[in-house]
């Protein structure tokens, strides 16, 4: 019996860190207003709901502020040649929002994000927690000019780096907001009134569907509270990764997700109030070199939080 290639292995474990960032990202745009998407998804509409119906708008005063933590932990188990069962500790952002200016004719808003402060909660693997402390740490001063409608959907952004951070950190944070759109409805609403967005991200070869479920289960003047509920459905067949070595073929097998939460926006800020959501993957993934044929399953889980200080 032959030895089991763990180089080639390690590729494949490469190709599964691509996967975890595709289903972080879904999983951020679920939550808020801030999505990344080969095209402009629009919401589609199933029951306007009951009782008084209102159009769900950002209404923000100029000069005014607002700083949420966001939190991601993950655990993952992958059997193959090098098995891993590990829970990395969460990951927490501070960001905060100042919006600068208020178009009285389009109703676009003009907005400062920053990330003013990270870290890494108490829990997980503890020899994760050194190196994800100094990685969060590195995004620490980003900066970001948002202009956006009063529906959410963004009309332009400019992120700006600190020196030192990951030189693909604007790149990523950019692609995120092109061609962006929000999780808000065109038509006015009232109690239990539910839609879906359905999207797609795809990143080196890995390609990802999303359809995401809204119903309103809380509704006031001043803002919406909605539970989320999230199915994902990766395509499966040869996967197209430039991280691969020559003569190397990769294959998505499976992937399937599902995952709920809620998320609340008050129309007085432009981003995401309070939100949680949590998701369940199972994947399998073949890898084939050299003669030899690799299998990856992986179970992966994730839990993403947005706490308003």
């Amino acid at each position: 019996m032959r030895a089991p290639n763990t180089s080639s292995w390690h590729r494949l474990t490469g190709v599964a860190r691509t996967l975890v960032g595709v289903v972080a990202a879904l999983l951020f745009v679920a939550m808020t207003v801030l999505p990344a998407f080969a095209a402009d998804p629009v919401p589609e509409m199933i029951t306007t709901g009951t009782g008084k119906k209102v159009e769900l708008r950002f209404k923000p005063q100029v000069g005014s502020t607002q700083t949420v933590d966001f939190i991601m932990a993950m655990s993952m188990k992958m059997d193959g040649p090098i098995p891993m069962d590990m829970s990395l500790p969460g990951m927490k952002l501070g960001m905060r929002t100042t919006v600068t200016a208020v178009d009285q004719g389009t109703g676009n808003i003009t907005y400062d994000l920053e990330i003013v402060d990270a870290g890494v909660e108490e829990g997980g693997d503890p020899m994760m927690a050194g190196m994800m402390e100094q990685q969060v740490q590195s995004m620490v001063g980003t900066k970001a000019t948002i202009v956006s409608d009063a529906m959410g959907n963004t009309v332009d952004a400019k992120f700006t780096p600190p020196p030192g951070a990951p030189p693909d950190l604007v790149a990523n944070l950019q692609k995120s907001m092109d061609g962006s759109n929000a999780t808000l409805p065109k038509e006015a609403v009232g109690m239990g009134a539910k839609w879906k967005l359905t999207q797609s991200m795809e990143e080196n070869g890995i390609k990802v569907d999303q359809v995401t479920t809204y119903e309103v289960t809380s509704l006031t003047d001043k803002g919406v509270t909605l539970a989320v509920n999230v199915a994902q459905q990766g395509k499966t067949g040869p996967m197209e990764d430039p991280s691969l070595p020559p003569g190397a073929t990769a294959t998505m097998e499976k992937f399937e997700g599902a995952g709920k939460g809620t998320t609340t926006f008050e129309f007085a800020h432009p981003m995401v109030t309070q939100a949680e959501i949590g998701v369940d993957i199972a994947t399998t993934m073949t890898m084939e070199m050299g003669g030899q044929k690799q299998t990856m399953n992986m179970n992966m889980g994730m839990q993403t939080k947005i706490n308003r200080r």
